[in-house]
């Protein structure tokens, strides 16, 4: 696919398990790439293209961002199963209280 790098091939192969039937995201990318996992959300939308499962790992952010909430939503757009939010640590896991997206996602913690 021409203007792809190879850096936002990476992410995109990263992403998808299972022959694209889940979607695993790791929070822990640089959020200079949230722009190229928007890009990849809103191309996946214009395919129709529905997951069963889609999860996203926390562990790895130390904070998140307003843009990175609206990466969140986005997600729950795209998916027609519900979007996990994997091992938020308190800090995260505070701001997701905050804004009040533990409402709309499921949070849950690896034992």
């Amino acid at each position: 696919m021409s203007g792809r790098t190879d850096e936002q091939d990476l992410l995109c192969r990263h992403m998808e398990m299972d022959g694209g039937r889940r979607l695993h995201i790791e929070a822990s990318v640089t959020f200079g790439m949230l722009k190229t996992l928007t890009d990849f959300l809103e191309a996946q939308m214009e395919q129709k293209k529905r997951y069963e499962q889609v999860t996203v790992d926390l562990a790895g952010a130390p904070y998140l961002n307003s843009f990175f909430f609206g990466v969140l939503l986005l997600l729950r757009e795209v998916s027609a199963a519900p979007v996990k939010l994997m091992d938020p640590n308190p800090t995260t896991l505070e701001s997701l209280k905050k804004a009040k997206l533990d409402k709309l996602f499921e949070i849950g913690f690896q034992s």
